[in-house]
């Protein structure tokens, strides 16, 4: 399975570096040139369709993109081609935060964690706030009006959606795998939440206010197995939290850890699990 990721990896560089030189030449992109395309019809001494195989590589909302910056052609195959239908894995988990939706101020958001940690009040009110247990003006005000602010200051350090991650849902989606998003939420006003996770019929949501269990405690990943009716043999979480990954092994969830932000190694090695 890896090799074949691999072989799609540099036969899709090739592809894109082609149509880069053909488009220059001849402002068509339908062809390409004959040492190239040997290449793509002697790939697993199998016959392809060149065309097809492209529409394959890319999505239509890429290709004009991929013509100014050939790189995203190696963030967007990582996880492409075949995937067995007889399989162990068949749930898919990611975390919300830092893999789902980017994280644009990380230095902000690590003195902000800094900051809570420091304070056993406030950290007691949100953790109360993400299992949805928060009671307002209940004794802990000042908390509340703490926790607000460290809300609103949280959001503002989240930029959009990965679009890696959002391609790689499209293709295990298409694949029959369950997806999840994984998130520690809470119930406050519009304008203090996180970054809303929009509905999307690809994949579940599965929030700690919901389940009443916080990430990265091992009681949150049982309940996401109950919640999805796999065991946790049949998942794989990717996530960039040592803890929310140590935890998920214990468990018993297969865990791919994201090192120094590097998602595509990441999806390579989702893609070798699979």
């Amino acid at each position: 399975m890896f090799n074949l990721l691999h072989n799609l990896l540099i036969l899709e560089m090739l592809l894109t570096f082609s149509l880069m030189q053909k488009k220059v030449e001849t402002e068509q992109t339908n062809y390409l040139s004959p040492s190239v395309e040997a290449v793509v019809h002697s790939f697993d001494e199998e016959a392809i369709d060149v065309n097809q195989l492209h529409n394959f590589l890319f999505s239509e909302e890429t290709d004009e993109l991929v013509s100014h910056f050939p790189d995203l052609s190696e963030e967007r195959s990582v996880i492409e081609g075949p995937i067995s239908t007889t399989r162990q894995k068949k749930g898919i988990l990611f975390a919300f935060i830092g893999v789902f939706i980017n994280i644009e101020k990380r230095q902000k958001l690590e003195t902000m964690k800094d900051y809570v940690e420091s304070r056993t009040q406030l950290k007691k009110a949100l953790r109360s706030f993400e299992n949805g247990n928060f009671t307002l003006y209940d004794d802990v005000e000042p908390e509340y009006v703490s926790l607000c602010g460290v809300v609103h200051q949280k959001n503002n350090c989240f930029g959009s959606q990965n679009q890696i991650v959002d391609r790689a849902i499209t293709l295990l989606d298409e694949a029959n795998y369950k997806i999840a998003i994984l998130a520690n939420t809470g119930f406050l006003e519009e304008n203090l939440k996180i970054p809303e996770i929009k509905k999307d019929e690809r994949y579940e949501i599965i929030e700690s206010s919901v389940i009443k269990e916080t990430l990265p405690e091992k009681e949150f990943f049982k309940k996401v197995t109950e919640v999805l009716g796999l065991s946790a043999e049949e998942l794989v979480l990717i996530d960039e939290s040592d803890e929310n990954v140590k935890n998920a092994r214990l468990v018993g969830i297969d865990s791919i850890m994201i090192e120094d932000g590097d998602l595509v190694s990441a999806m390579k090695n989702l893609g070798s699990i699979l």
